[in-house]
């Protein structure tokens, strides 16, 4: 299984196949440990019951990661294919997943061309204006990026094709922004 970064397409799917295969070994070896321990020494009092025991710990850990996985819906095929064929050559970003103390919420996509990023976020049309507030404090603050969350994948779609058209030429390399995304996101 190769290794896909966040903001590439396909990084929900191959980290939720990534995430609950880590899990079960994780607690397999968790059991095995303690099984080991029972059927070597005849009791569950010894030092094998407490490795098992503490190797819970990042078992659980990687639990919780599976479930927020498992919780995240993955974008359509169609999706990516559509907003490569609009983008051309503006900066694109999938599957991004921002926690937050209050939600949690997924971009689908995210376009980013001379201080403007947009994205689209299917089924959250209630918080978007939280959203947008969220990423404007998050990332955006003292950057210079304008941000629009669109929850209609045709407007989303209108809005990639002006952006193309009017900041193709005035690309600026979005590598600071991308760094603060990916080092916030699931």
């Amino acid at each position: 299984m190769s290794f896909t970064a966040k903001g590439e397409k396909g990084y929900i799917a191959k980290n939720r196949k990534r995430s609950v295969i880590r899990t079960l070994i994780m607690f397999a070896l968790a059991v095995g440990i303690y099984l080991l321990g029972l059927l070597t020494m005849g009791t569950n009092k010894n030092v094998w019951t407490i490795i098992a025991v503490l190797s819970m710990l990042p078992a659980s850990k990687s639990a919780v990661n599976m479930i927020m996985f498992l919780r995240v819906k993955k974008p359509q095929e169609e999706l990516y294919r559509e907003t490569e064929e609009a983008a051309g050559e503006l900066y694109v970003l999938y599957d991004l997943v921002f926690t937050t103390y209050e939600r949690t919420y997924q971009s689908d996509a995210m376009v980013l061309a001379a201080g403007n990023m947009i994205c689209y976020s299917s089924g959250m049309d209630a918080d978007k204006g939280k959203f947008e507030e969220y990423l404007n404090g998050a990332i955006c603050k003292g950057r210079g990026y304008s941000v629009k969350v669109y929850t209609d994948k045709d407007e989303f779609l209108k809005r990639i094709a002006s952006m193309r058209e009017h900041f193709s030429k005035e690309l600026r390399e979005p590598e600071e922004i991308v760094k603060a995304i990916r080092s916030i996101v699931l």
